[in-house]
C-alpha cells in the first residue's frame, strides 16, 4: 500500500495507476512519484529546528 497525506493507493487504484503508467511508457513506481511531485507532499520526516 501507498500512502500519502490525502491520498492511498489501494488495490483498486492499482489499475488505473498501471493504465496511466502504461499510457506513458513508464513503469508505476515512476507514476507514484509523479503524484507525490504533483502534490508537493514531503517524503521524509521534518528536520526538528535546533533553537
Amino acid at each position: 500500500m501507498f500512502v500519502l497525506p490525502g491520498f492511498v493507493v489501494t488495490e483498486g487504484a492499482s489499475d488505473p495507476l498501471q493504465q496511466m503508467a502504461d499510457g506513458q511508457g513508464i513503469d508505476i513506481d515512476d507514476v507514484k512519484q509523479q503524484i507525490v511531485d504533483h502534490l508537493k507532499a514531503p517524503t521524509r520526516r521534518p528536520v526538528p529546528s535546533r533553537a
